[in-house]
């Protein structure tokens, strides 16, 4: 029997996580904690997991993000709630390079090729704001720059984030739950201590997911003016 509930049978071991947002239900493997909730350790702590019921989840519930802060949740598709630039001005058209780096396309410009979320970086990045590239989970530093060291390869260039930012991406991973998820570009004001998030998208093979989906949400609900910019190489 369930340690918390006596009068349930004990649920599976193990099964598909429950979560579900609006790209439909996470496709992880999950695991039944002793309370009868089904999660992955990604949506561990999301607010619509499948809670237990006599050996079988029941049907999955609407997402519904962690809030941050006062403002409320909508239920809006993400489309609608952050729409591509491209449905504003079309798709941003670059030059493909011959090279990549870490499997990863990149375009060409000068002096040397660089990956999307850097040039859109530099063309959002407005007078008396500042911003980098998330590329990795870190919440106190980011990609400003990728340059060609002597021996040929390509490296990039890291710069620390200032304390408001860091704080904010780390209070909205911690209130939503996620280990992942937040958007590509994050610039900012020091001066008015403002926050935009811009997530970089090539349509053609890359979407949103559940994690960014949930991220976008939240930052918005605390305040921040996120975007999606979508682009694709020049044929």
């Amino acid at each position: 029997m369930s340690p918390s509930n006596p009068l349930r049978p004990p649920p599976p071991a193990r099964g598909r996580c429950g979560f579900t947002g609006a790209t439909g239900q996470c496709q992880n493997p999950g695991r039944w904690d002793r309370d009868g909730v089904l999660s992955c350790t990604t949506h561990k702590n999301a607010s619509n997991p499948v809670p237990f019921e006599r050996g079988q989840p029941q049907s999955t519930r609407s997402a519904r993000p962690a809030s941050v802060g006062p403002a409320t949740q909508s239920s809006a598709p993400v489309s609608e709630l952050f729409p591509p630039r491209a449905a504003l001005g079309g798709l941003r058209r670059y030059p493909k390079s011959e090279e990549t780096w870490w499997q990863k396309p990149l375009i060409e410009c000068l002096p040397n090729p660089k990956p999307a979320e850097l040039i859109i970086l530099r063309e959002e990045v407005q007078a008396a704001e500042s911003g980098v590239w998330l590329n990795s989970r870190s919440t106190t530093t980011g990609v400003i720059d990728l340059v060609r060291h002597a021996d040929g390869r390509l490296r990039t260039v890291r710069s620390a984030l200032p304390a408001f930012v860091s704080e904010l991406l780390s209070r909205l991973y911690r209130s939503t739950g996620l280990r992942k998820g937040a958007p590509d570009v994050v610039i900012w004001s020091d001066g008015t201590r403002t926050v935009r998030f811009i997530e970089v998208k090539c349509p053609h093979w890359d979407h949103v997911s559940v994690e960014q989906e949930i991220f976008l949400r939240a930052a918005s609900a605390a305040g921040c003016s996120s975007s999606i910019v979508e682009w694709e190489f020049i044929v």
